[in-house]
């Protein structure tokens, strides 16, 4: 986190276009290979593609068999019941937090171990911000874990179970969100307390 009130994944990715490295199980991967590793990535800025319909942005993420795509497709609507109304809609045509619903569905399609959101909660509405991080931390305790770069640092503590403070690219403080929450200086840095 930052004194501008963002959590920071910076480590890991570099802007889009050029080649980043991750690491998982002590192997290194770059972006371009990252899903064949089990990591999904949802970006900030939702980056949907615009012109494809909600099914057809969920299925060109799942490369395994019809059979497998339609039960992970399936999943995620249930999840967001709003894209199950939309199916056939085009993305462009999706509201920001239905198309934020969609990047991190597609995220889901590759069934990653490790799943990346990046400001999943920008310019979404409080309604939405608090029904995307439920359905976040649904995620989290289904098995999969997470990688949270969040705006919103109170409700992104409210949700996670460990936190990272970094200020220029280092670790300044870690602990559980619950120890950070608490902190005089995160308190008075982050959350508008004195």
């Amino acid at each position: 986190m930052h004194p501008g009130g963002r959590l920071y994944a910076a480590t890991l990715w570099k802007p889009a276009g050029e080649r980043a490295r991750a690491y998982l199980d002590q192997r290194g991967i770059d972006s371009g290979i990252a899903r064949h590793f089990g990591l999904g990535y949802a970006p900030e800025g939702r980056r949907v593609f615009a012109g494809m319909t909600v099914r057809e942005n969920l299925d060109v993420a799942c490369r395994d068999g019809k059979a497998e795509r339609t039960r992970r497709r399936g999943a995620i609507e249930a999840m967001f019941p709003q894209l199950a109304e939309h199916t056939a809609r085009r993305a462009w045509q999706l509201s920001g937090g239905q198309q934020q619903m969609l990047a991190i569905g597609r995220a889901l399609m590759t069934a990653p171990r490790v799943l990346l959101l990046d400001e999943p909660s920008l310019g979404l509405s409080p309604l939405l911000t608090a029904e995307l991080l439920r359905s976040i931390r649904s995620i989290g305790r289904a098995g999969t874990a997470i990688l949270l770069a969040e705006q919103n640092v109170a409700q992104a503590l409210a949700i996670c179970g460990r936190a990272y403070v970094l200020e220029t690219g280092r670790i300044v403080a870690a602990g559980t969100a619950a120890e950070l929450a608490q902190s005089p200086v995160i308190r008075r840095a982050f959350l508008g307390a004195c």
